[in-house]
């Protein structure tokens, strides 16, 4: 939204699981399946691409990258999903309903 408004067009990356990772890859799948449902809900299917491998060691990441007057491409934004520090820590929260998960 904010790039739009400023008039800037931007391409967006999935960067998946790098060679050297931590965790298990069941975990690292369902991280970059739900960062994926997000792109598809937010840009549409095929309006973004897979950069396989280079998401940090810890998970997997959003790049938005921006086009200058040139069509230069600039990184701008990463959103990162870390599952992996939940985990080493055992950190829990609680719903609205008191349940711990």
């Amino acid at each position: 939204y904010v790039y739009d408004t400023f008039g800037m067009t931007y391409k967006l990356e999935l960067s998946t699981r790098p060679e050297k990772a931590l965790g298990e890859v069941a975990v690292w799948d369902q991280a970059e399946a739900a960062l994926a449902a997000a792109m598809n809900s937010f840009a549409g299917e095929g309006n973004w691409r897979v950069n396989k491998g280079d998401g940090a060691f810890y998970g997997p990441k959003i790049d938005i990258k921006v086009m200058d007057g040139m069509q230069r491409i600039h990184q701008c934004a990463t959103v990162q999903l870390d599952f992996q520090l939940p985990i080493r820590f055992d950190l829990k929260y609680k719903t609205a309903d008191s349940g711990e998960d």
